[in-house]
């Protein structure tokens, strides 16, 4: 019995375009850390991690118009529990959260900077005074924030190939195909 539906093409495109930018985000700041503060190439790989986290932001109210807009299928209770779907809506609560999170703190650390906030060569709109103090305690939320969704996300991974391999078999991982 197929009682999977896949998700719209909408949200698919959007969840894939979010998964890569969201693997940019760490490649390129993790890149950034390990080759030191000097070069050109430590410089565009922090930009990319500005721009990326401004498309995060973008795609993410994209994804929950999106959601909204259409029909958004449920896990399917002949093989999910009351219970592990509530812990889905909690988890992808609490990933959606993350994701506004995560690019928000990113633009109050720059635009408090003295660099302002750029996505590539185009200055964004300022909101904030620079403050040194108020971008080096948003700077220790955001580098704790990374190490939350980062957890949340190979969480997320994790759940699905236990699934995937699981009772419920591989149509949960073509919803999202």
């Amino acid at each position: 019995m197929n009682d999977y539906k896949k998700y719209s093409l909408s949200i698919r495109l959007i969840h894939w375009v979010m998964a890569l930018l969201i693997a940019i985000q760490f490649i390129s700041v993790l890149y950034a850390k390990a080759m030191g503060e000097e070069g050109s190439l430590t410089f565009l790989m922090i930009q990319l991690h500005h721009a990326s986290g401004i498309l995060v932001l973008l795609f993410l109210v994209l994804r929950i118009v999106a959601r909204n807009m259409g029909e958004y299928p449920e896990l399917p209770e002949t093989y999910f529990s009351k219970r592990e779907q509530t812990h889905a809506k909690i988890g992808q609560f609490l990933l959606y959260t993350m994701m506004l999170f995560m690019p928000v703190t990113g633009y109050i650390i720059m635009d408090s900077s003295p660099y302002n906030v750029h996505f590539f060569q185009f200055a964004m709109p300022d909101i904030m005074q620079e403050k040194e103090s108020t971008m080096n305690l948003v700077m220790r939320l955001h580098e704790i924030g990374a190490w939350v969704i980062g957890f949340f996300v190979l969480g997320h991974i994790a759940l699905v190939i236990k699934h995937h391999f699981g009772k419920r078999g591989a149509m949960l991982v073509r919803r999202m195909l």
